[in-house]
């Protein structure tokens, strides 16, 4: 089964300004046949509902911000629950800056558990138009509570939103949640998509991130992402999209020549060649 999971701030007031109705963006959706979404600077879930779509939404919002939170949206392809507590409900989540972080449980169809899916939005605070916060520093204030919601799941985690801060891999403390095949990898490091532009500048940077477990993350069949894969992005938002494609069926490869063939987990972006013919893959395998 083959899925798609697009991270994308969608900005609201950007929308608003470009004329964008949430109709129109839903039909872009659609076109690029997401299957689930997490939307940072969502205004509520009633667009999506509407839409015949299933929405956890963070209501809220701390002081010195919009009350504008994160979606984490989905069709039918997928059952979604709302993470609000953990730890037999005596841990609650998003405590710190409310609207910072919202979780869900992720069930396929056949009911199998998908992942645990957190979708974050680090905003920075401001007094009287001076910044206040520092999102990097305000990810670590954070970390516990996405610990707790692995060490409680312990499954295969999607991590994606806008961080406001540029980082070239996964953050060091992030990569500490989890290890072995649930070690959170980055499909997009080789790529490193430029994701925002100020409306009113003409510098980009890479604040946006869709992180997966690895084993997850062997699965990934395509990615695409940035102002390079999407130019008409800004049109819609100051953001660009992430997107991903997942064969939730994928396990191993047959090679051209009969060879069978296993995906290295986390390995998914470089060639290879295969140990017998030497046929270039374009994915990294390694023998079963």
């Amino acid at each position: 089964m083959k899925l798609k999971i697009v991270v994308q701030n969608i900005d609201s007031r950007a929308r608003k300004e470009l004329g964008v109705k949430n109709e129109d963006w839903l039909k872009w959706a659609k076109k690029l046949g997401a299957n689930m979404m997490i939307l940072p600077e969502a205004a509520g879930p009633e667009p999506f509902v509407a839409a015949g779509m299933k929405a956890v939404f963070r209501p809220g919002g701390f002081p010195k911000t919009s009350g504008w939170c994160t979606a984490i949206v989905a069709d039918d392809s997928f059952e979604i629950r709302r993470i609000t507590h953990v730890k037999n409900n005596e841990y609650e989540l998003d405590k710190h800056f409310p609207g910072t972080l919202v979780a869900a449980d992720a069930f396929l169809k056949n009911g199998a558990y998908f992942a645990t899916i957190i979708g974050l939005h680090i905003r920075f605070r401001k007094d009287r138009g001076k910044i206040t916060s520092d999102p990097a520093r305000d990810l670590l204030t954070i970390l516990p509570d996405i610990q707790a919601i692995h060490e409680d799941r312990k499954a295969p985690l999607v991590i994606g939103g806008d961080f406001n801060f540029s980082t070239i891999d996964v953050p060091y403390c992030l990569k500490n949640i989890a290890s072995g095949g649930l070690e959170l990898v980055d499909p997009f490091t080789q790529l490193n998509p430029k994701t925002f532009k100020q409306r009113l500048g003409r510098d980009l940077w890479k604040l946006d991130y869709a992180y997966l477990s690895k084993d997850l993350a062997s699965k990934v069949t395509a990615r695409r992402g940035g102002i390079g894969d999407f130019p008409d992005a800004f049109s819609r938002s100051d953001h660009a999209p992430l997107l991903l494609t997942i064969d939730t069926e994928l396990d191993s490869v047959t090679c051209p020549c009969g060879t069978k063939l296993r995906r290295a987990a986390g390995n998914y972006a470089t060639k290879t060649r295969c140990p017998n013919c030497k046929t270039v893959s374009p994915y990294e395998r390694v023998p079963v």
